[in-house]
């Protein structure tokens, strides 16, 4: 038989460890509240890549999710003075909106990464501008402050204005 002290102690102890196990932080459900890392990537079950986080060479702050058959991508994207977000197919670009300080504009390309169409908007006109399908300008649409609405062919000439 244990003298009593012996299983007393025993008893403090087992309830000493049983408490700090309980109330350790690793242990309770709060959630961390930062994470340091100079990428993050999250991946599907097979290992794949699907979200990145990270700053590029550019030291550009960067979003990209891909699809899991890494066909359609879209980037999110940090510049100097603005942020771009792209939208890929196959790794030919589809789609792009760029917003910075003066302005912004969307890019439309076709399947084949030939850009086709391009609105573009400042503090000083708005333009639309549509390309043929070798991407060469087939005429643009435009209305700028100080000259009203101009409609201009693939050589430059304007063909219709309005004040």
């Amino acid at each position: 038989m244990k003298p009593l002290y012996l299983s007393s102690l025993s008893f403090v102890a087992g309830s000493l460890v049983v408490v700090l196990f309980y109330s350790s932080p690793a242990t309770t459900q709060e959630r961390p509240r930062s994470l340091d890392a100079e990428k993050v990537t999250i991946r599907d079950k097979t290992g794949r890549e699907r979200i990145a986080m990270f700053v590029d060479q550019d030291d550009q702050a960067t979003i990209t999710i891909k699809a899991a058959d890494d066909n359609f991508c879209a980037t999110l994207r940090s510049m100097n003075e603005g942020a771009s977000f792209y939208l890929t197919s196959r790794k030919k670009t589809l789609a792009s909106l760029v917003a910075h300080a003066n302005g912004a504009f969307v890019n439309l390309f076709d399947k084949s990464g030939v850009l086709r169409v391009t609105v573009q908007v400042d503090e000083e006109s708005s333009l639309l501008s549509i390309y043929d399908h070798k991407g060469r300008p087939r005429g643009i649409l435009g209305v700028k402050k100080q000259e009203g609405l101009r409609l201009i062919n693939e050589a430059g000439d304007i063909v219709f204005a309005r004040p």
